[in-house]
């Protein structure tokens, strides 16, 4: 999967996972809808561990992996990335 695709689908589950919620404001006895949004966070959590891992990190302020809330500024920018695992298999 390129990064491109990769993007696509972390932002395709992104919506899914803001819709999903916003929904279970309202209807927060819904198991179905519960377990939708659970497997949808783990999804999410997981497209996105495997962006990062091929790219650098999406989301400057989150998912911080070591020198606290301003690590990601030391690290590799996307594009200072280009070479680095151009297509990642999922």
């Amino acid at each position: 999967m390129t990064h491109e695709q990769m993007r696509n689908q972390i932002d395709a589950l992104s919506f899914t996972q803001l819709e999903l919620t916003l929904y279970l404001d309202v209807n927060p006895g819904d198991e179905t809808a519960r377990a939708m949004w659970s497997k949808n966070a783990a999804r999410l959590e997981e497209m996105e561990r495997q962006y990062h891992a091929a790219t650098g990190k999406i989301w400057p302020m989150r998912h911080s992996s070591h020198g606290g809330s301003r690590a990601w500024v030391e690290e590799p920018w996307p594009w200072e990335n280009r070479g680095r695992n151009a297509n990642v298999g999922l």
